[in-house]
């Protein structure tokens, strides 16, 4: 039996193959779709699952409060590692880690690379893959390298026992001998290094002791593997706030709590100063699921109509079937045979498409590596399965039920007639055309907000500037001198902080308020270089660097209003509980951080004048300036890579969302659009079959052929029309969502977006109904009238 229901499906495919042909390739492409929205969702879902431990692996965080407000922060006091190993019961490992950007050079190769200071346990808490050696770090002078690293570095040379060299930010030398190579770490883990070194070496190269309380690394892991004894761990770290407010009494913990590593990539986005990896926001993963369905529904609704249209062909066949005994359950179970391998062939198809769309869809998002995956990743073939049943319901399951129900007496009396003018037939086309306009519109407004933004005025100078990163103003000095003479240089200005590049939170004190701030440290030249106005009072006077130093900060309008001040002017900020600096200034709202959040409080002070991580060049030719840059620092510091940007880079994160997001929508809406207009096409074509004779007599009588294309278009007005509207509704609620959760600051969704994707689909369903129906009518009436 199983055997015969193949081979009248395939026949049945052979008679309607066109048709067939394109229901397939639409669903193909909506089902790679899903598979690039489940590998897309796998991959933020499975952030720190190669860590084995990861459930009883602990990392320690505290909150602070300002304005009774609790903040989280995620790095730790260099020394609560230390004190919780004595203490704590259920604690068997403590790991102490930190990372920064350092240059490791080898013969004549040298380049920034990540590099991570850990504790020896680093490698029995966390699962990294051995590749080459037993990867030690016990020794001080021992490293390890990642994959990608050795790779660079040593090419097919084996790099075991070689000796690399690094340069800390002093500019001293060290030497590290290769102890082992780690298989490629995924890019969606927590823990994310290019080469990693004994802890010591951290408390060496910055010269501080571990039992300083004052300093902060970006990660203190405990491993707990019983879990009921985290609540008395918890307890015990509380013993510890004390301490480190006596430390650090301008930064003062209110509590300490333990966060599980499992879990900490996924909930870390409202958390200062976690400097470990973290996973997609939930908007990243979901957005393409919803699109991929809605795609997935578009091409079902158009198989589904075809479905049900060529079924009229088949009236002959279902009622002889029934008559010599077949029953509806056979009937029902051939039909839904059909969909099932129609919706196989589908599958297979797609896997065609997935593979190259996949790793393009990836590549679109930095950092983020994606791949198909049918070795290692066995959730696929369930994925799979589950798409096929779900597509062969939703294909196939109306049509099943609807051909397989007819009578066979009025099968064969003639008296059943199978049209496209079902109400079931129209709600699936304007449905199509609905979600085809949403696609649109959300595409149009990403572009309108990605020009917007673009051109936005940030509150400060974000082109024609290169920022190069310097250790101290010795340095910083150097740098400057050899490189101001150029005439491409407008202005050189070095800096501690930098917008778009580091900022840190305090707590400032006023009169009888309290609050958590960004601040940054700058020379006094600092605003008027970057061109950030001033709304009153002044800006700082080079002349009165070391006085203003300790006496004069400056705010901007989001802390003044935060601070309820009609009069900031004068007013008195305390920082250190000690450190009492007047307000000089005020500057207007500046977008430090990009778009993605509201401008915070803000206070600028004047740094240490030893004190520089940036230097600032202003150029109108910026490329040529760069290069003209790496060779002045390599003539300088030729152990050490040059490390320098174009300021807008730093910003440009707006531009690739919105960029990305058009890109995304811009497919889908293409594809949808296709599917809509093969969705209007095969109901007009059939429409038309039916009419032959009506348009026929027509043309005898004095028809003429505009009318008759004007008055067959008609009957699909209605439909068309409840699909623009509805799609406009749907297209405007979606992309404001989207905007909304991405961007605090975005253009929105305007008229303009709305009303050309609307004209634009209008056009191309009419002129795609038209054309059928203008060859129809063209036809010679004698043929109409004899048909049948």
């Amino acid at each position: 039996m199983f055997t015969n229901f193949l081979k009248i499906t395939f026949r049945n495919l052979a008679r309607n193959k066109i048709y067939y042909l394109v229901n397939i390739l639409g669903l193909s492409l909506a089902l790679s779709c899903c598979i690039v929205a489940f590998i897309n969702y796998k991959y933020s879902a499975d952030y720190d699952s190669v860590h084995e431990k990861g459930d009883d692996i602990y990392k320690i965080h505290f909150k602070k409060e300002a304005s009774g407000a609790a903040t989280k922060w995620g790095v730790s006091p260099l020394a609560i590692g230390s004190g919780l190993s004595e203490n704590a019961v259920g604690v068997e490992a403590v790991v102490r880690y930190n990372q920064q950007q350092l240059p490791i050079k080898y013969g004549e190769k040298v380049t920034n690379k990540r590099i991570g200071y850990a504790d020896p346990e680093l490698f029995e808490l966390f699962t990294f893959k051995q590749l080459q050696g037993s990867p030690s770090i016990e020794g001080l002078g021992e490293i390890v390298l990642a994959q990608e690293t050795a790779e660079l570095y040593f090419g097919d040379e084996n790099p075991l026992g070689k000796t690399v060299e690094l340069v800390d930010d002093k500019g001293k030398s060290h030497l590290f001998i290769v102890s082992g190579v780690l298989q490629k770490i995924p890019q969606n883990s927590s823990l994310n290094f290019e080469a990693v070194i004994n802890f010591e070496n951290y408390l060496a190269f910055r010269d501080i002791k571990a039992t300083d309380w004052d300093a902060f690394i970006a990660a203190t892991f405990l491993y707990i593997p019983n879990a009921s004894q985290e609540p008395s761990v918890s307890h015990i770290l509380q013993d510890f706030v004390a301490i480190q407010n006596e430390a650090r009494p301008d930064f003062k913990v209110s509590a300490y709590y333990l966060q599980q590593y499992a879990t900490l990539a996924h909930e870390v986005s409202d958390v200062y100063a976690n400097y470990l990896a973290e996973a997609m926001d939930p908007v990243s993963y979901w957005a393409p699921f919803i699109l991929a369905l809605l795609m997935l529904l578009i091409a079902t609704f158009n198989y589904t109509n075809t479905a049900i249209a060529l079924s009229g062909k088949r009236l002959k066949e279902i009622g002889i079937r029934k008559v010599i005994g077949g029953s509806k359950r056979m009937l029902l179970a051939q039909f839904l045979m059909e969909n099932l391998v129609i919706c196989f062939l589908s599958i297979l198809l797609s896997l065609v498409f997935a593979t190259y769309l996949v790793p393009a869809y990836g590549a679109m998002w930095n950092g983020q590596v994606l791949k198909l995956d049918f070795v290692n990743d066995p959730e696929i073939y369930a994925y799979l399965f589950g798409l096929l049943i779900l597509a062969g319901l939703l294909c196939g399951a109306y049509p099943s039920f609807y051909a397989s129900g007819f009578q066979p007496s009025k099968i064969l009396r003639g008296s059943v007639k199978i049209g496209t003018t079902s109400k079931l037939s129209k709600t699936l086309l304007s449905l199509q055309i609905a979600f085809t306009l949403l696609t649109l519109v959300s595409s149009a407004a990403f572009i309108s907000n990605a020009e917007y933004q673009k051109n936005m005025d940030m509150g400060f100078q974000r082109d024609g500037m290169v920022v190069v990163s310097v250790n101290g103003r010795e340095e910083a000095d150097r740098f400057i001198q050899k490189v101001e003479q150029n005439p491409n240089i407008s202005e050189v200005l070095p800096t501690s902080y930098h917008v778009g590049s580091s900022v840190y939170a305090r707590t400032l004190e006023g009169r009888d308020k309290s609050m958590e701030a960004m601040m940054m440290d700058v020379t006094p030249k600092y605003l008027e270089f970057m061109d950030i106005k001033m709304v009153a009072g002044k800006a700082f006077d080079p002349e009165l660097w070391d006085s203003q130093r300790d006496q004069a900060i400056i705010i901007n309008e989001s802390f003044q209003e935060a601070m309820g001040w009609t009069e900031p002017l004068g007013e008195k900020l305390t920082i250190n509980d000690t450190t009492r600096l007047s307000v000089i200034g005020v500057t207007e709202d500046f977008y430090y951080q990009g778009l993605w959040e509201p401008v915070e409080p803000m206070a600028i002070r004047l740094s240490d004048k030893k004190d520089a991580r940036f230097v600032l060049v202003k150029s109108e030719n910026q490329k040529k300036t760069y290069d003209d840059l790496e060779v002045a620092w390599l003539s300088l510091f030729p152990t050490r890579p040059f490390d320098g940007v174009f300021h807008e880079e730093s910003f440009s994160g707006e531009i690739m969302v919105n960029k990305n997001i058009v890109i995304i929508f811009s497919f889908m809406g293409i594809l949808a659009v296709l599917l809509s207009a093969i969705g209007l096409y095969t109901m007009v074509s059939l429409t038309l079959l039916r009419r032959v004779k009506e348009i026929g007599i027509r043309k005898v009588l004095g028809a003429k052929i505009l009318n008759l294309v004007v008055m067959i278009n008609l009957d699909f007005v209605l439909i068309v029309g409840v699909g623009v509207v509805t799609g406009i509704g749907l297209g405007y609620l979606m992309s404001s969502f989207l905007l909304e959760q991405i961007f605090a600051y975005y253009l929105p969704v305007s008229l303009f977006s709305m009303a050309v994707p609307s004209m634009l689909i209008l056009g191309i369903l009419a002129t795609t109904s038209s054309i059928k129906i203008y060859h129809t009518a063209l036809q010679n009436p004698v043929k109409s009238l004899r048909y049948e």
